[in-house]
């Protein structure tokens, strides 16, 4: 594997340093060592929250969030009434709008069950993790096998022991859990939570 060796601003251990950064090594290195190139080093984005299938979607919804993403809301019946092909053909064009702008991987929201998995492409130059909702308790156990986790909607959407027993068979299998909550009293309306083991 070839060194590029880069003088100049690089993004290292959580802050912008001035120097000449060898990318083999994966550290600084001595300014006497000849460098490739100058310019600015920093580490390929990951989108850690997307909704792919939502893509193909054209019309600004109206009305609160219930109403525009809640369940059996206006994204929950544009997903059941749109053509799979479609979805995908979106789905795509996403992850190649994302490959081509640089992002190294992202965690998308797989609704639909194992319909909505199916839609998921393959990949190539980019790595992507899907987290998927079941429709029923039948879908848990072949979902869990093909993804990367669960990535459920509001806490308030499910029954608790529901989320629990998705939690058990997640964490089981070494895999996430992604959902969100309301935390109104620290000034922000909607935070997302994941755990792995």
């Amino acid at each position: 594997m070839k060194d590029f060796v880069i003088s100049g601003s690089v993004f290292h251990g959580g802050e912008m340093k001035k120097g000449t950064f060898s990318t083999l090594k994966g550290k600084f290195v001595d300014d006497s060592t000849p460098s490739n190139m100058e310019g600015t080093l920093i580490s390929a984005p990951i989108n850690f929250h997307t909704h792919l299938g939502d893509s193909f979607i054209g019309t600004e919804p109206e009305g609160d969030i219930e109403d525009i993403v809640g369940p059996g809301g206006f994204k929950i019946r544009a997903l059941d009434e749109a053509k799979p092909s479609l979805i995908k053909s979106y789905i795509v064009k996403s992850v190649d709008f994302m490959r081509e702008r640089g992002t190294a991987a992202f965690f998308d929201f797989r609704e639909s069950g194992i319909k909505g998995l199916r839609l998921a492409p393959r990949l190539d130059g980019i790595t992507g993790f899907f987290l998927t909702r079941p429709n029923t308790p039948q879908e848990i156990d072949p979902l869990i096998d093909r993804s990367a986790g669960f990535g459920m909607s509001a806490i308030s959407d499910y029954d608790f022991s529901y989320l629990e027993g998705l939690s058990k068979a997640a964490h089981g299998e070494g895999k996430a859990v992604c959902t969100s909550f309301q935390r109104e009293q620290e000034g922000e309306r909607e935070a997302s939570h994941c755990t792995g083991t």
